[in-house]
């Protein structure tokens, strides 16, 4: 397709405001957020007429936030691990293995990405409470409470993408490795594993995304 002059021009003019339609309220944030305080209020000003570090420098003293920060990265890191771990060995069964409830399993985890996440912090909070009066087991407010919850989130997403990347890797890789005398778990870690770190690794990187942004969200 040859471009006329009269197209270059248009979609120069079309970049050049979309352009500034987004850097212009970035530009806005960034400049507002390098203004003292008393600076704020009122009319906005294009070019400030003073600039400084304090709020970045003074947010660290006025609130907690490296608190903050260190339970949204413990919370994140645990939850993370935990459902790539668990994705792995429940795709690989659901990739390798033939048991009864298989497809209903694999139907049920990819019904949950219907949902929107909120419709089941009510029934993880009547469950907390259950283990809580049964076993005495404090969920609500915990570590582990929320590393679970989030794991709720992320882990049906993670089985339902590497039981694709399971199943897409040829069986005779296994089968050549269980003749050579490793069991099912050793052919797991030592042959499967590696090929398919690629979609591991993706797994992983979605999980901790997803986790890390609901715990450093507003309600967390």
């Amino acid at each position: 397709m040859i471009e006329t002059r009269n197209f270059r021009i248009l979609r120069n003019i079309v970049l050049t405001i979309l352009s500034l339609w987004v850097a212009v309220p970035l530009y806005v944030v960034v400049s507002t957020s390098l203004k003292p305080l008393k600076d704020v209020s009122g009319l906005f000003q294009w070019i400030p007429d003073e600039l400084t570090a304090s709020p970045y420098l003074d947010i660290w003293t006025t609130v907690p936030l490296a608190k903050y920060f260190q339970n949204s990265l413990i919370i994140t890191v645990a939850a993370t691990v935990c459902s790539v771990t668990v994705a792995v060995l429940a795709a690989y069964a659901v990739a390798r293995l033939q048991f009864r409830g298989r497809r209903a399993f694999s139907l049920t985890v990819l019904s949950t990405q219907m949902f929107p996440g909120i419709l089941f912090l009510l029934p993880l909070y009547l469950i907390f409470t259950q283990i809580r009066n049964v076993t005495g087991l404090q969920l609500q407010g915990s570590y582990l409470g929320l590393i679970i919850t989030y794991m709720t989130f992320t882990l049906p997403f993670a089985i339902w993408m590497l039981t694709g990347y399971f199943a897409a890797i040829p069986k005779e890789l296994e089968e050549a490795s269980m003749i050579d005398g490793t069991g099912r778990m050793g052919a797991l870690f030592r042959v499967i594993l590696p090929v398919a770190k690629p979609g591991i690794i993706a797994v992983a990187v979605y999980s901790f995304i997803s986790a890390w942004g609901k715990s450093c969200s507003p309600r967390s």
